[in-house]
This record gives C-alpha cells, sequence and structure tokens, in this order.
C-alpha cells in the first residue's frame, strides 16, 4: 500500500509533522502554501517530495543532514527561493535520483558535494547563483 499525499492548496506545511507515515508528497504550484520544510524531518520513508513553485516554503537544508532522510528519491524544490542552506545536505540522501532546485537563489555550496548521489541522474540547478 502506498502512501501518497496530495494536500490542499492553502495551509501550513508544519501539519506534517504528525506525519511519518508518508512516502510521496506533490504540492507543486501550490501557492498558499506556507512553513518550514523542517516539518518532515521525521518522515523517514518519504521517498518523493515535491514543492516546486510553492513560493512561502521556507526552511534550513541542514534538517536534512541532521535528521538523514535516506529515502528520499526525488526532490522538487525549484521556485523556492525562501529556502536557504549549503546543498550538502542532499549527500546525505544516497537514494536521491532526481533534483530539481532551479531558481532556488538563496542555496549555497558546491555541486561537487553531490558526487556522493550516485543514483543522481537528474539535477536542475539553473539560476541557483549562489551555487559553485
Amino acid at each position: 500500500m502506498h502512501s501518497h499525499l496530495f494536500w490542499p492548496s492553502q495551509g501550513d506545511i508544519g501539519i506534517f509533522s504528525v506525519c511519518q507515515g508518508i512516502r510521496e508528497i506533490n504540492c507543486a504550484f501550490c501557492s498558499n502554501l506556507y512553513g518550514d520544510l523542517s516539518a518532515f524531518k521525521n518522515c523517514r520513508i518519504l521517498s518523493t517530495m515535491i514543492f516546486d513553485v510553492c513560493l512561502h516554503i521556507k526552511g534550513d537544508l541542514g534538517f536534512l543532514k541532521k535528521h538523514s532522510i535516506r529515502s528520499l528519491k526525488r526532490v522538487g524544490l525549484s521556485g523556492c527561493s525562501q529556502l536557504t542552506g549549503d546543498i550538502a545536505a542532499f549527500s546525505y540522501c544516497g537514494n536521491l535520483k532526481v533534483l530539481a532546485l532551479n531558481q532556488c537563489t538563496n542555496l549555497t555550496g558546491d555541486i561537487l558535494c553531490l558526487k556522493s548521489c550516485r543514483k543522481l541522474f537528474d539535477l536542475d540547478v539553473q539560476g541557483c547563483t549562489k551555487l559553485r
């Protein structure tokens, strides 16, 4: 049985902090969503996290390193310009295959850190002006 969650188009994503059984979440283009991505720190089986063009989503990627969500395979955060932190946090997601971060203008770090993501085949960092 798969646990897919498609959330209404508005509200605080903090509600997900108690939803440890989520495997996939797709809230792309839900412009009225807000909150901190760290709400997913306890979602140990989360494989897909899509918040493309959710302009009010914020947070520091450091929670990925601290809580080591190794199950993540697909991440879409394109256009989430309020996100901060070093993309090295994704190097702890060893199963990552797709990482879309275009226009995440406040993310920092060196994309070479992602070489530890051996399964990564699709990387989009267009417009991430602080990456090197």
